[in-house]
């Protein structure tokens, strides 16, 4: 049995073009990867530690600008220290964004600093960190928006892929004059992102390293009816030498769907539908051959996922339900089905391309048909990728074509009739595996 799967769909910037700031120097660069132009930058101070801190390599609370930040006005940014803020001002949202140059290079950081939004529309604008940093072709960024959404992406040799994209996120302040404390550590292969205290982000990626962190802004187009400027103060920068990852015992998430805390991208289109009722994350397909997904705020490229699964209504043969880890998109995630005759696969998809890891196959760990409950459980960590039936190991496969990526819950209905699917899921608990 095969499925065409497809999502509900975050709207994410498109056509991004980057413009580059080094010290006092703009340049302009559009995202097809022309090579970076030659640009001199000036000697940077040495900052001075507060040496209450431990691992201290940079703090900076805008008293001045003794740490030599770009300041200063042009044809598409103004910038000025004041008020304990370094203030950064786009005049156009042009699909474009712009990077800040502190006075330390460190590839492996732990940062953080205070953002307020002040000006224009909020999905117009984003800020937070570039870091592995080495030119325009080649880093990680991250960002936060104040419409409530995060992501972070890479860009290698001039290549771009997203590791988060697009989420929408509780734990962001919203509107004129929302303050989000960002934090990343760049480390290890990872990229962790906090959001207000709050744990958002945790994914893999080796591709770059070396390099140093930025300050970054970005300034969209994505409201055509709203051409103000957009504008985001930072506060309160602290870099530190991060500390060796350890691995945490807490879960990072819990839900018994009494409400939707951890902001799952619910929806309802044309029949389609992921809603929480009654306790339970509900999801009806209508469409044949399709497959639905969502996920919550937060994203984990590894993950030891347990949840319950009841198919409430279907032809138990029709019906498909489990879950995605890596999931970038569409186009790249590994995906665990089970349906209701009892019958497992595991599949991937990298750069569009699909491919059956594990072949349909039938498991008496599964309890069959309607109204039963299954407790299923996947385990993504490292190249290993395990399906759990029951507390019964039913997949144990080996690949490593995907690194980085959340996890979603999915439901999907094949075509063997015109009878819609509804699934219900409860009790998920996501730990580190």
């Amino acid at each position: 049995m095969k499925l065409t799967r497809t999502k509900h769909i975050l709207f994410v910037p498109a056509f991004l073009l980057i413009a580059v700031l080094a010290c006092s120097q703009f340049s302009s660069m559009p995202e097809t990867g022309q090579s970076e132009p030659t640009s001199t930058v000036a000697p940077s101070p040495t900052p001075t530690a507060d040496p209450a801190l431990e691992g201290i390599l940079f703090t900076d609370g805008f008293a001045d600008n003794s740490n030599n930040w770009h300041v200063g006005a042009d044809a598409d940014t103004e910038t000025v220290i004041e008020d304990g803020k370094f203030k950064v001002r786009v005049l156009v949202p042009n699909d474009s964004f712009y990077w800040f140059t502190p006075p330390v290079s460190v590839s492996e950081v732990d940062i953080s600093v205070d953002t307020e939004f002040t000006e224009g529309a909020p999905e117009n604008i984003a800020y937070g960190f570039l870091c592995h940093f080495t030119d325009g072709d080649n880093y990680h960024r991250v960002r936060v928006a104040p419409d409530g959404t995060y992501a972070i992406d890479k860009s290698v040799n001039g290549e771009k892929a997203y590791l988060a994209e697009w989420t929408k996120s509780g734990v962001i302040k919203q509107g004129i004059g929302a303050d989000n404390r960002i934090r990343t550590i760049c480390s290890e292969g990872r990229l962790i992102l906090y959001i207000n205290d709050v744990l958002t982000a945790d994914v893999a990626d080796t591709s770059l390293s070396g390099g140093s962190f930025n300050l970054m802004v970005g300034a969209y187009a994505n409201n055509l009816n709203d051409k103000n400027p957009v504008a985001v103060s930072f506060s309160n920068l602290i870099a530190l030498e991060p500390q060796a990852w350890e691995r945490p015992t807490e879960s990072p998430l819990t839900d018994s769907f009494e409400d939707n805390h951890n902001n799952w991208d619910l929806f309802d289109e044309n029949g389609n539908s992921a809603q929480i009722e009654n306790g339970q994350l509900v999801m009806k397909v209508k469409d044949a051959d399709t497959v639905y997904r969502v996920w919550p705020q937060l994203a984990l490229s590894d993950v030891d996922m347990t949840f319950d699964v009841v198919i409430q209504e279907g032809t138990q043969a029709n019906v498909s339900y489990g879950a995605a880890c890596r999931y970038v998109n569409n186009d790249n995630h590994y995906s665990f089905h089970i349906d209701g005759d009892a019958y497992y696969t595991l599949k991937k998809k990298v750069n569009g391309m699909a491919e059956t890891i594990v072949d349909w196959a039938a498991s008496t760990a599964i309890q069959p048909g309607g109204g039963v409950t299954n407790r299923i459980r996947v385990v993504c960590s490292g190249s290993t990728l395990e399906l759990y039936a029951n507390d019964q190991l039913v997949i144990s496969s080996q690949d490593a074509s995907l690194t980085a990526g959340g996890f979603a819950l999915q439901a999907g209905r094949f075509a063997i009739d015109d009878k819609p699917v509804t699934v219900a899921f409860d009790n998920v608990e996501v730990k580190y595996p």
